[in-house]
Formats: C-alpha cells, structure tokens, sequence
C-alpha cells in the first residue's frame, strides 16, 4: 500500500539507516505470473515514484519501469501539473541507448522549462 511505502521510506532513510537513493519499480510484482507478464499485467504506477519525490524532497528518487522510448518521456515530461522531477530512470538493457537518449531529452526539457520560467520570472 502506499501507507506501507512511505513507511518505508521514512524507516530507510533516517539518520540511522542513511539511505538517500531510491529505485522505485514502477510494477508491483504479482505472484502466479511469469516474469514476462509481470512486465505487462500490473498497472504502471509512476505516480507513486513522483509523489514519493514530492514528499521527500531531499531523498532522490529514480524510476524503473514503463520508460522505454523517448516519446514515453515526452508523454510523463507533459502531465500538467508535470510530475515532481526524479532523478534518473533505470531502462531496460536491451533499450539502454533509447532509454539513454530519453534520459538525456529529459533532463534537457526540465532544464529549458526552467530557464524560460526563471525569464518569465524575471520579466514581471
């Protein structure tokens, strides 16, 4: 649950423990299912990953799971209100480069809406 996970998080990352990074899988496992319809048959809960950024603000957070092409980053990067920023995804191996390139698309769009509030910003 998401009781359960923000308990977690709270749990591991305390002074303790230490844990500042956190790989958030965006499937929950099920079992019964084989490995390849894990990777289809869970809904996708990137929402859990960016709320849990949102809320621990100074832990970082990446996600893992559903990220695969650079149009997927486009469709995340256009939520409204867009999505707290994380700070990686974990891509398939197979799609490393791909994965790579949305990655690098990413950061650059976060970046550039950045710099034309801060002009917005500056010109009110």
């Amino acid at each position: 649950s998401w009781e359960q996970l923000v308990k977690f998080v709270e749990s591991v990352s305390a002074r303790s423990a230490g844990v500042e990074c956190f790989v958030v899988h965006a499937r929950k496992a099920l079992l019964g299912l084989s490995t390849a319809e894990n990777r289809e048959v869970p809904p996708l809960r990137h929402d859990w990953c960016f709320r849990l950024a949102e809320e621990f603000p100074h832990l970082k957070f990446e996600l893992n799971g559903g990220v695969n092409t650079l149009d997927q980053v486009e469709a995340l990067l256009s939520l409204r209100p867009p999505p707290p920023p994380v700070s990686g995804a974990q891509p398939p191996a197979v799609k490393s480069a791909v994965a790579a390139e949305a990655i690098d698309a990413a950061n650059e769009a976060r970046s550039s809406e950045a710099r034309s509030s801060e002009a917005r910003s500056s010109e009110a």
